[in-house]
């Protein structure tokens, strides 16, 4: 979370002449995508993939409709990589309480995300079943060039972080887990 970073720092992390790197910029809020947006964008010798989205955490804390005209508004402007972070996530009973809220804005994204093409960065915490619901949407694809983590391109592509939440008990390896996906979805 860059923007945390910058706060904390007062800069973006190894900024510095000389020094390269990679990653993805999730921004949650049109304050943090302000921030980050406007230091990435300055720095050098990065590889940066930008990306905007409705974090499922913030169901029930933002103005939905504020932030789907913004994420468009990004989208139009081709400023954006990815959509997301989207998705669900169950961890505590505060975010299960939300979770029509984060399957609407779930929806909204994906809904951008096919309308332009674009890849989405999915959050499920607790909520792995509802990758198996959307499935329909998804597609096996190669990870992003110098980048690690869930990227998802709708209609296209998959990528899948091979950690220990991608899994559910008994636990089974994140190959296994991909390959009890329908054949028509691998």
């Amino acid at each position: 979370h860059l923007a945390d970073c910058i706060e904390i720092a007062g800069s973006s992390p190894a900024m510095t002449e000389g020094i390269s790197w990679a990653g993805c910029s999730c921004s949650h809020s049109i304050e943090e995508w302000n921030v980050c947006h406007a230091e990435l964008v300055s720095a050098s010798q990065t590889t940066i993939v930008h990306s905007y989205g409705l974090h499922p955490q913030s169901a029930g804390h933002i103005n939905i409709k504020e932030n789907a005209d913004f994420l468009e508004q990004l989208l139009q402007q081709k400023k954006l990589h990815a959509i997301g972070e989207a998705g669900s996530d169950y961890f505590t009973t505060e975010f299960r309480d939300h979770a029509a809220l984060q399957e609407e804005m779930f929806n909204i994204q994906l809904d951008l995300a096919l309308q332009y093409n674009m890849p989405m960065v999915i959050h499920a915490r607790k909520a792995n079943h509802k990758l198996f619901e959307y499935s329909r949407f998804i597609r096996p694809t190669p990870p992003m060039p110098g980048i690690s983590g869930t990227a998802v391109r709708t209609g296209r592509t998959i990528s899948i972080r091979t950690g220990p939440g991608i899994c559910v008990w008994p636990v089974r390896s994140p190959r296994a887990c991909v390959h009890s996906l329908p054949a028509s979805r691998n």
